[in-house]
């Protein structure tokens, strides 16, 4: 399944079948200036958390998603 949502999410993103907002590219240029600028890499817990919480988001969404509708769900989140 994992190997099936990455082929699908890379077909999607090279066809640029998303908005501009949803791709790749502009997604991360904003988590960038969110959360690595100069003055957030200062402290040693906002970099804790600019690592942890996108990890810790994907793992609750993930475990809230398992067995739900088939795992289609779970497959779209994967996508």
């Amino acid at each position: 399944m994992a190997l099936f949502s990455l082929l699908v999410a890379i077909l999607v993103e090279r066809l640029k079948l998303l908005p501009s907002g949803w791709q790749f590219d502009s997604v991360m240029t904003r988590y960038q200036k969110q959360f690595w600028d100069s003055q957030s890499l200062k402290s040693a817990f906002s970099v804790a958390m600019a690592i942890v919480l996108p990890a810790l988001l994907v793992f609750v969404i993930s475990f809230l998603l398992d067995g739900i509708f088939f795992d289609l769900l779970s497959l779209l989140f994967w996508v």
